[in-house]
């Protein structure tokens, strides 16, 4: 994957492949406000869901923040990244980090979940 690009490959996209990650969840982490769910999948490569809900960031621009965020972040660390369907949480303590906390809470999450 080019690093500046996020293609429909590396996404989860279909209800089916939510469903499969909430239902068969191997890795829960959660820290700094940020859940990530992962789950072994059977493609050539991570993808990645974003499940940020309403009654969390109860704002567009704080939704939309985080989700630029974490795309980002996932963009950065795809290649350690080996075979996980994840998807990423918000709960509404997020709201007091500013995005260099953000990004160091995912990138620790990526870190872990490479080790895997």
């Amino acid at each position: 994957m080019n690093s500046a690009s996020f293609p429909k490959q590396a996404r989860l996209r279909s209800r089916p492949e939510f469903d499969r990650v909430f239902k068969n969840v191997s890795q829960k982490l959660n820290a700094g406000g940020i859940t990530v769910l992962a789950s072994r999948n059977q493609s050539c490569g991570a993808r990645l869901g974003l499940a940020i809900a309403k009654k969390a960031l109860p704002t567009a621009v704080a939704r939309n923040r985080v989700k630029r965020l974490v795309r980002e972040s996932f963009r950065c660390h795809y290649n350690e990244l080996n075979n996980w369907d994840i998807i990423v949480l918000a709960q509404r303590q997020i709201l007091q980090k500013d995005n260099r906390q953000i990004l160091a809470t995912l990138s620790s999450h990526w870190h872990r979940l490479g080790r895997l």
